[in-house]
């Protein structure tokens, strides 16, 4: 019975070991996807603005061709 108890006891703390460890993982990869979605975020804007400006020239083009 006592096996049977020291073999629980060290499952469990190495679940709970296992546990912390995942948590870390968790918020590692939590914070990097932050970073992504901030990262896309910054460059759908400047690929909006960069849009903008061609559509700019382009009209300023077609204009010029009247």
């Amino acid at each position: 019975m006592t096996t049977l108890i020291s073999e629980l006891e060290t499952a469990v703390q190495n679940l709970l070991q296992k546990n912390t460890q995942l948590k870390q993982q968790l918020a590692t990869l939590t914070e990097q996807h932050e970073l992504l979605q901030l990262d896309v975020m910054e460059k759908e804007e400047q690929q909006n603005t960069d849009a903008a400006r061609i559509k700019t020239l382009l009209e300023t083009v077609q204009a010029g061709n009247n």
